[in-house]
């Protein structure tokens, strides 16, 4: 029985890292070639700032026209912003 407790474990921990999917972002990055990509994004949550940054969790919906699927932390300097980045916008 715990055997088959650490197997399912494994199994469902292995499936759910991007690694596996292939929609994720990080399969269309490429280290050797640093072009910037229009990334369109969706900020899913306020974090609170810090005395420099503003902080948000956000998914990523597409990179330049590709549809693609995951999340990253984004900290966006105070005075680089004109207007306040909102809740479920998209960017």
């Amino acid at each position: 029985m715990l055997l088959l407790m650490v197997a399912m474990g494994i199994t469902v921990t292995k499936l759910r890292t991007p690694e596996d999917n292939k929609q994720h972002y990080v399969h269309l990055l490429d280290s050797k070639n640093q072009t910037k990509k229009k990334v369109l994004l969706q900020i899913r949550t306020v974090l609170k700032s810090t005395a420099y940054n503003q902080r948000f969790y956000a998914k990523i919906l597409q990179l330049d026209t590709q549809r693609v699927s995951g999340k990253v932390l984004l900290n966006i300097r105070k005075d680089s912003l004109k207007k306040q980045l909102e809740l479920m916008r998209l960017f």
